[in-house]
C-alpha cells in the first residue's frame, strides 16, 4: 500500500509545498532584501574607488599612502569574514539586528569623511567599511537563502540580487560624479551620499521587522539559511530503522527531481553519529511525534571536509578569487588616477572616474542578466567561472596597451566593460558555487565567508603591489605586472569541477 500511494500522498509532501508558496511576507522580504543591496550598492565599501582617487588627485596623498587606506579595510574585513559567517549561520532573528548595527556603520563612515581626511580618522572609517562589507554579504545571502529555497536561489535571485547591487554602484557614481563636478571645489559634500544610504538601509530592515518576525516566523527558514538539510521520517513509533528509507521527503528541496538524494542519510549509524557529534537539534526533533520525526543534519567541520571533491573544488575556487583580485583590485583606482592626474582640468577627474564605473556596472548588470534564470546552470558554472577570468586578463592587455602607446579617455573607459564581465561571473560564482559545496552540511555562511576571505586577500596584496609599483614606478609599468598576474586564476579555475550533488550528500 505504501508503494502504491502517490508523491503527493506521501506525509510530509504538503509541508514542503507550503514551503515553495511566496507568500506576501516572502515577497516584502525579498523586496526589502534587493532594496538593502541596491542602497549598500550606491555607498559601496564606503565608496572607495572615489574616496581612493579624491585623495590621491584632488588632497594630494602618493598612491602608496592612500592604498594603506584601502589595505585596512581589506584586513578588517579578512578578520572579521569567518567570524561573521560563522555568527550568520548560528543566529536566527539577530540577523535583523546585524543589518541595523550595519546601516548605523554606514552613517558613521559617511561622518568620519566630512568631518576629517586626516589619516587617523580615514583608518577608523576604513575599519567600519571593511566590517560593513564582510558583514553585508553573508547576512542578506543568508536571509535570501532562507526565504526562497536553494532552487529559486540559484536560477534567479542570486542574480538578481547581484544586479540591484550593481544598480546601486551605477547611481552613486552618477550622483557623486555630477555633484562633485557641480560644487567644485567642495567635493567633500559629495560624502553626504554615505549618510543618506546608511539612513535608507536603516528603513528598509525596520519594513521587514514590522512584520513580526519571531524566531519561529515562517518567513526566513533559517535552517535553509545555513545550508542545513532538513528531513522528515514518516515513520510510526514502532517502525524499524531499516524502513525510513521509504518515508523519507526533504523538504528543504524545492526540486522533486532531488527526492533521491536523501537515501545516504537513512541510516541509523549516521543518526547515532550526528547525535554524538553534538547535533542535539536531532535528538530534541525526534521526540516530536510518534508519527513524524524530524532529523537536521548538520555536519562537523571534519565530516564536511573529508570529501575530497569538495574540499579541492573549495581550494581551487579559493585560488581563483584570490588571483583575480590580486590583479583586479587595484587597477580600477589606478585607472581612475591616471585619467584623474592627466585629465586638463582637474575638475573633470571625479567625474571621468565616475564614468568608468558606471561603464563597469552597466556591464555587469547585463553580465548578471544574461546568467539568470538557471542559465549559469546551463552553461556550466566552470565556464562561467574561466570566461570571468579570462575577460580580466583581456582587460590588463588592454589597458597596459592604452596608457604606454595610446593614452586615450575613451578608449579606456571602453575596457571597463571586461572589468563588469569578469566581476558579473565571479560574484554569482561566490555565491553560487559555494552553495553547492556546501550542501547538506550546515555551514553555507562559513565557506562562503573562507572563500571570500580569500578574495579579500588577493586584494590586499594587489593594493599593495599595484599602489607600490605605480608610486616607485610608474603607471605605465604597474599596469603590464598586473596583466602577468591575471593569467592565473583562468589557470586555476579549470581545477574547479561542478560537484556531483549526490556525492556531496
Amino acid at each position: 500500500v505504501e508503494q502504491q500511494t502517490s508523491l503527493d500522498a506521501r506525509p510530509g509532501m504538503h509541508q514542503r509545498k507550503a514551503s515553495q508558496v511566496l507568500t506576501p511576507e516572502k515577497k516584502l522580504t525579498i523586496l526589502m532584501i534587493k532594496l538593502l543591496h541596491f542602497f549598500e550598492g550606491t555607498a559601496k565599501k564606503g565608496l572607495d574607488v572615489l574616496v581612493n582617487v579624491y585623495l590621491v588627485a584632488i588632497v594630494g596623498w602618493t598612491p602608496l599612502a592612500a592604498s594603506w587606506l584601502w589595505m585596512i579595510a581589506e584586513v578588517t574585513s579578512v578578520l572579521w569574514q569567518p567570524f561573521i559567517g560563522d555568527v550568520v549561520d548560528r543566529v536566527k532573528i539577530h540577523k535583523y539586528t546585524i543589518l541595523v548595527i550595519l546601516s548605523l556603520l554606514k552613517i558613521v563612515s559617511g561622518v568620519c569623511i566630512l568631518a576629517s581626511t586626516s589619516f587617523g580618522v580615514m583608518v577608523f572609517k576604513n575599519i567600519i567599511d571593511g566590517i560593513v562589507e564582510a558583514s553585508i554579504l553573508s547576512t542578506l545571502t543568508a536571509m535570501t537563502l532562507g526565504v526562497v529555497g536553494k532552487t529559486r536561489f540559484h536560477k534567479k535571485v542570486a542574480a538578481s540580487n547581484n544586479i540591484f547591487k550593481s544598480l546601486g554602484v551605477s547611481l552613486g557614481a552618477i550622483i557623486f560624479g555630477f555633484v562633485s563636478y557641480a560644487i567644485w571645489p567642495d567635493v567633500d559634500k559629495s560624502f553626504w551620499l554615505l549618510i543618506a544610504a546608511g539612513i535608507s538601509m536603516l528603513i528598509c530592515t525596520f519594513f521587514m521587522l514590522t512584520e513580526g518576525q519571531e524566531e519561529n516566523n515562517s518567513t526566513i527558514d533559517h535552517r535553509l539559511a545555513r545550508g542545513r538539510s532538513t528531513l522528515v521520517l514518516n515513520v510510526s513509533q514502532m517502525e524499524s530503522v531499516k524502513n525510513l528509507a521509504d518515508h523519507m521527503v526533504d523538504v528543504d528541496s524545492d526540486n522533486e527531481e532531488e527526492d533521491g538524494e536523501e537515501e545516504l542519510l537513512t541510516k541509523r549509524a549516521e543518526l547515532e553519529r550526528e547525535k554524538d557529534a553534538g547535533n542535539e537539534e536531532a535528538g530534541e526533533s525526534a521526540a516530536e511525534s510518534r508519527s513524524g520525526l524530524t532529523y537536521t543534519q548538520v555536519l562537523t567541520y571534519k565530516q564536511m571536509y573529508s570529501d575530497p571533491r569538495r574540499r579541492r573544488s573549495l581550494i581551487f575556487l579559493s585560488l581563483v578569487l584570490f588571483t583575480y583580485h590580486t590583479a583586479n583590485s587595484t587597477t580600477l583606482p589606478l585607472v581612475g588616477q591616471y585619467a584623474t592626474i592627466h585629465a586638463k582640468d582637474p575638475r573633470n577627474g571625479l567625474p571621468i572616474s565616475a564614468c568608468f564605473i558606471l561603464v563597469n556596472t552597466i556591464s555587469r548588470v547585463l553580465t548578471t542578466w544574461a546568467l539568470t534564470n538557471d542559465r549559469a546552470a546551463k552553461i556550466g558554472y566552470n565556464r562561467v567561472l574561466f570566461v570571468g577570468s579570462l575577460a580580466l586578463f583581456v582587460r590588463l592587455v588592454l589597458i597596459s596597451i592604452l596608457v604606454n602607446y595610446w593614452p586615450n579617455y575613451w578608449a579606456l573607459g571602453a575596457t571597463q566593460v571586461f572589468d563588469g564581465i569578469g566581476g558579473g561571473c565571479l560574484d554569482l560564482m561566490l555565491k553560487l558555487y559555494s552553495h553547492l559545496l556546501s550542501r547538506r552540511t550546515g555551514h553555507y555562511n562559513l565557506n562562503m565567508a573562507i572563500v571570500n576571505t580569500w578574495k579579500k586577500l588577493g586584494g590586499l596584496v594587489g593594493i599593495a603591489i599595484g599602489s607600490a609599483i605605480a608610486t616607485e614606478k610608474s603607471y605605465e609599468v604597474a599596469f603590464p605586472v598586473l596583466a602577468g598576474v591575471a593569467i592565473f586564476p583562468a589557470l586555476f579555475s579549470l581545477g574547479v569541477s561542478t560537484p556531483d550533488l549526490k556525492r556531496l550528500d
